[in-house]
């Protein structure tokens, strides 16, 4: 039985995390002073890492309980679902 599908949210965050990075040079077109400079490094610059790491810690998290379903399966129930 799967709990939850944690790696379908992530895809999404990547996708969306993407898309803003596209977004965002397609704004500097038009937007390129000093403050759209401290925007980016206000908002944009630290968010990228954090994403980054927190995509990181969904796969480890994903990984754990991949493993721990497959431990805890009773080899002789034929699951339902």
């Amino acid at each position: 039985m799967q709990i939850c599908d944690f790696l379908s949210h992530a895809g999404r965050i990547r996708r969306a995390t993407t898309k803003l990075k596209e977004q965002w040079q397609e704004t500097l077109d038009s937007w390129n002073d000093n403050t759209s400079r401290q925007f980016q490094e206000t908002y944009l610059d630290p968010l990228l890492p954090e994403v980054t790491a927190a995509l990181a810690v969904i796969q480890s998290i994903t990984e754990q309980i991949h493993r721990a379903e497959r431990d805890c399966q009773d080899p002789d129930r034929e699951d339902i679902f």
